[in-house]
């Protein structure tokens, strides 16, 4: 049974910081707090608590903005932080979240100018609570540890929530090294010594809630936790009930008593916004679960399902907080509806719960591209300042919809009005998909959107068992696979196998084929087109190198009957442009260090290793080959195009600023014959270009990738490893296929191991080939020459890396 981590859904706020001036500020600011703590400045105070009790926080930061007008025309910094922290602490309590980080960060910048230590721990927690809402736990765990600083010597009311988002830091990031009870328990006393009964209670709440999910359980030592913190609330704060109840129920979900379970998190949905309606909502799905009371349950986890998609629209891609929170929120609450529905769908044979969980498989994964770490950078380069707006009136509007009745007209306009702005961003995922993917005439005119030679087959990977949905014009049907450790070893094992060469590698190819498609029917199988939406092990896996058949001493690869894209998802399909004959754009044969012999430039010592060990953590003694066969693979490459043009950077001209230059020209094909370097301390990849004017070497990151503009082209990085990246749950492969795709390209050709420097030959074929067809028929009829070639580059260690990906086609 999934235990979710409760914690997320408490928001620790220090309000106004005090109406008096601070004690800890710079002694030449002393004249900054004049005004602050005057019977007018408590005026604006006073009307903005009030307003904050009654739970109207619009009003509260109206009063807020007044004082902070006012303070600002006195120039009495003190009273500038405290309004500043009123107004963001409003904003947080709205879930306008990048409205409450940039009036935080404006707080801050005031209080470092005047060197006021204790608002700064203030802010600090501040901060780290907001980051922690919205699942950013590096930044969160940043800030608290800086305001912890700021306040060892003063203001030791701060303390305790400093102390409690700490452990709860330490609980969602770091729970072997045992610190989080004992920074529970110490947030517990601190709150005590500070007489502040409602944090006590929080941190009775969460230490039970941690001490629920230790393997065994303390049942004992949680439920007197959670049984303290409630009596606290009854007492002190009785509107926060809601909290208590849904650990209450939470605990008696893992003691075994269901009625009371269920009891509990019944009173917790009723009291509403005092927790997360999508957890409670998981949490009573699991109750029924257990009780077997398998149609409730599903209709449970599937309003959680809606109730996180709505709520995710509102995590802004600005921060760390989107692969982590899709992370969270597949290994949770997507799974658990993914995996009932498919299990009701096998056993009852009902095809419309095999829909549904096809449906919320495809929805996560595909809001994965507008939502990772990797690329948020870019989403601040692409996208105007009024779709931050938007996004803020978006969750204003659906915090007011329950979670069943229908969107407001207002939402479907701002949902449109953000899709808009999202595709012409080239974005790649419009937010109105949401919605629309969850209807039954979408599902159906989806279907009909593929070709008739097309095989959708999407994968979902379990603990205990996975499953395969397999998808046509005309049918959609689900199987079950092995589970996901049993799929990981076998894709290794025939990784390994094929990457060298060895005989076992036709074996092993052959079972992992039965595993995954061997309960594929006649007219899936008959489809010669096949698009794969993956997740986990599977992007390692060399599907061309599958063995179909064994017969007579002759071997049958899969890439000898079908062609294969691996897409980014279902929602993220489209008719790729076309290609006709445009131009060409190709960089290879780099000067990666000043010891080439062509470097005419100034030689720059440790110009080029600074940069590459700060990237990759490399050894001194690392240097780059140069890619001697890479000219040739240029040339040989856009000569079997044969476009409307052709433009080659090699040796001094494959530079970044000429690389860029030429792309706004907009290229149909980008050719990139170059070092793509990764290693186990930078898992994520960026290209090498040559040395810039001053020696220094020329990088692309993923985010400068994802920046760029390169509408329906076809990218081919032909580098080691080139389609590599990180695997995220819920994320999918974050590499520079990704960043490309980002970018626009329709199709991305990339290795997925290292491959050796020659002259190009599998390209020289896929240039031909794709004057006719798709880019995964081009690479397939290219493997397929490797294959009957007779020569070494029959085996599948050299046709077998490469892999198209991306949702055109």
């Amino acid at each position: 049974m999934a235990r979710l981590p409760r914690c997320l859904c408490v928001i620790l706020t220090l309000w106004m910081v005090s109406t008096r001036p601070s004690a800890s500020i710079l002694p030449e600011a002393s004249a900054f707090g004049a005004w602050w703590g005057t019977p007018e400045s408590k005026k604006f105070a006073l009307q903005a608590d009030n307003a904050r009790q009654a739970g109207d926080y619009s009003r509260a930061a109206a009063y807020y903005q007044q004082g902070y007008a006012d303070a600002l025309r006195r120039h009495d910094e003190i009273a500038i932080i405290g309004y500043l922290n009123g107004i963001a602490a409003c904003s947080l309590a709205q879930t306008h979240y990048r409205a409450a980080l940039q009036t935080w960060l404006e707080a801050k910048r005031h209080a470092q100018s005047i060197g006021d230590q204790a608002n700064l721990g203030i802010i600090s927690v501040n901060l780290s609570s907001l980051y922690f809402q919205v699942y950013d736990f590096e930044s969160a765990q940043r800030e608290a540890e800086e305001g912890r600083t700021a306040v060892a010597a003063s203001k030791p009311y701060v303390l305790p929530s400093l102390l409690l988002q700490l452990a709860c830091l330490h609980e969602m990031r770091q729970r072997g090294d045992g610190l989080a009870a004992p920074l529970y328990r110490q947030s517990i006393l601190a709150a005590q010594a500070s007489e502040d009964p409602r944090l006590q209670a929080i941190g009775l709440d969460l230490l039970g809630a941690y001490l629920l999910t230790e393997e065994p359980p303390h049942l004992e030592e949680a439920r007197e936790a959670i049984e303290n913190g409630m009596h606290l609330r009854e007492k002190s704060s009785p509107k926060e009930l809601g909290y208590s109840w849904g650990w209450m129920g939470d605990l008696k979900l893992v003691q075994g008593d269901l009625t009371e379970a269920a009891r509990y998190t019944d009173l917790a949905l009723t009291a509403g916004a005092h927790a997360s309606e999508y957890l409670l909502k998981h949490q009573r799905g699991e109750i029924r679960l257990a009780s077997g009371d398998q149609a409730g349950a599903l209709a449970d986890f599937e309003e959680a399902v809606n109730l996180e998609s709505r709520w995710r629209l509102g995590v802004l891609p600005a921060s760390a907080s989107l692969t982590s929170a899709n992370e969270k929120l597949e290994q949770n609450v997507f799974d658990s509806f993914i995996e009932a529905a498919a299990r009701q769908a096998l056993q009852t044979g009902s095809q419309r719960w095999a829909e549904k969980a096809f449906q919320a498989v495809e929805l996560n994964r595909a809001a994965s591209l507008r939502e990772n770490l990797a690329f948020s950078d870019a989403w601040h380069r692409k996208v105007p300042s009024e779709y931050w707006e938007t996004l803020a009136r978006l969750r204003a509007v659906d915090a007011k919809i329950p979670g069943k009745k229908p969107l407001s007209d207002e939402s479907r306009r701002l949902r449109s009005a953000l899709a808009e702005m999202e595709t012409k961003a080239g974005l790649g995922f419009p937010a109105k998909n949401y919605e629309t993917f969850h209807d039954q005439t979408s599902l159906i005119h989806f279907r009909q959107g593929l070709r008739e030679s097309e095989l959708l087959l999407s994968f979902h990977l379990g603990y205990r068992e996975s499953y395969l949905w397999s998808v046509t014009r005309e049918t959609l049907h689900l199987q079950k696979i092995a589970a996901a450790g049993e799929i990981r070893t076998q894709v290794l094992a025939l990784e390994d196998a094929v990457q060298a060469g060895r005989p076992e590698a036709v074996e092993l190819g052959e079972r992992l084929y039965r595993e995954l498609f061997g309960q594929l029917g006649q007219n899936a199988m008959s489809k010669t087109s096949w698009l794969l939406s993956l997740e986990g092990t599977l992007f390692e896996a060399p599907f061309a190198a599958l063995v179909t058949e064994r017969k007579d001493g002759k071997v049958s690869y899969l890439v000898s009957e079908h062609s294969v894209q691996t897409i980014p998802g279902a929602l993220l399909l489209s008719t790729r442009p076309d290609a006709g004959t445009g131009w060409f754009l190709g960089v290879g044969d780099p000067i990666y260090n000043a010891a080439d012999l062509r470097w005419q430039g100034r030689k720059k010592a440790g110009g080029f290793l600074t940069q590459l060990q700060t990237l990759t953590a490399a050894v001194p003694e690392v240097q780059f080959g140069r890619l001697v066969g890479s000219a040739q693979e240029l040339n040989t490459s856009a000569a079997n195009w044969s476009g409307s043009g052709t433009v080659l950077l090699e040796g001094a001209a494959a530079r970044r600023d000429l690389f860029l230059s030429q792309l706004t020209r907009g290229p149909t094909l980008v050719h990139l014959a170059t070092h793509v370097i990764s290693s186990r301390t930078q898992p994520q990849p960026f290209i090498a270009l040559g040395l810039g004017a001053n020696g220094e070497s020329e990088l692309l990151t993923m985010t400068d990738v994802a920046s760029l503009r390169v509408a329906g082209a076809v990218v081919v990085m032909s580098g080691c490893d080139s389609g590599s990246g990180e695997v995220r749950a819920g994320a999918g492969l974050l590499g520079l296929t990704r960043a490309w795709q980002m970018a626009g390209a329709s199709a991305v050709l990339a290795t997925s191991w290292p491959v050796r420097d020659s002259a190009g030959d599998i390209f020289a074929s896929f240039y031909h080939y794709l004057r006719t067809v798709s880019p995964a028929q081009a690479l397939r009829l290219s493997q397929m020459e490797m294959l009957h070639s007779g020569t070494w580059r029959a085996n599948p260690a050299y046709w077998a890396p490469y892999q198209i990906s991306g949702g055109a086609r």
